[in-house]
């Protein structure tokens, strides 16, 4: 039964879409800052956060997710010009779900990160 509500989900556009969304480039990056305790953002504290993802990538991604109702964006009428984000509902509930995720990559790439610098002292040591 649930296989079969999966392949309804991924051939569906919109879940297509949802999960296309999800694999984009700092959407997980968001939900993590979100997720972390930060319950209202501004863009620029964002941008200063995920310094990896740029600023176009960012506002791409934030309206996106607010489109898809995981994010409210609240536009103060100030000079400067203030944005604020927050989250959603919507937007807790996917930030629960995929919570287990995130804590599976830092397990593991913890796990890769050790491998990997003991493989470079043990090449080290053989030269």
């Amino acid at each position: 039964m649930e296989s079969n509500s999966l392949r309804v989900c991924i051939s569906s556009k919109r879940g297509n879409e949802t999960l296309k969304l999800l694999g984009s480039r700092g959407t997980m990056d968001i939900l993590c800052v979100f997720r972390c305790g930060n319950p209202v953002v501004r863009f620029t504290q964002l941008s200063n956060m995920l310094g990896h993802v740029s600023t176009k990538t960012l506002a791409s991604r934030l309206r996106e997710l607010e489109e898809e109702g995981v994010l409210t964006r609240t536009a103060f009428n100030e000079i400067p010009p203030r944005v604020e984000y927050s989250m959603t509902e919507k937007g807790r509930r996917l930030a629960e779900a995929v919570t287990p995720l995130i804590e599976w990559v830092v397990d593991y790439s913890s796990e890769a990160d050790a491998n990997c610098s003991a493989s470079d002292s043990s090449r080290k040591n053989r030269k």
